[in-house]
């Protein structure tokens, strides 16, 4: 499992890190400078960190 956070989300970066605690296997990534809009406004490392994670899962 995949969690992508903002770094300046309306939801703190602490609570997806909850999350990741809570889950088994999940792997957190922040992306700095981003909002809660992160394929938006951070498109090209939003794109990156999902391609490098289905690359590491062999699908």
């Amino acid at each position: 499992t995949l969690i992508v956070a903002a770094e300046h989300d309306y939801t703190p970066v602490s609570l997806k890190e909850a999350y990741v605690k809570s889950l088994p296997n999940a792997q957190l990534v922040v992306i700095n400078d981003s909002r809660h809009a992160t394929p938006l406004d951070q498109p090209e490392q939003f794109n990156r960190t999902l391609l490098e994670f289905i690359a590491g899962t062999g699908v």
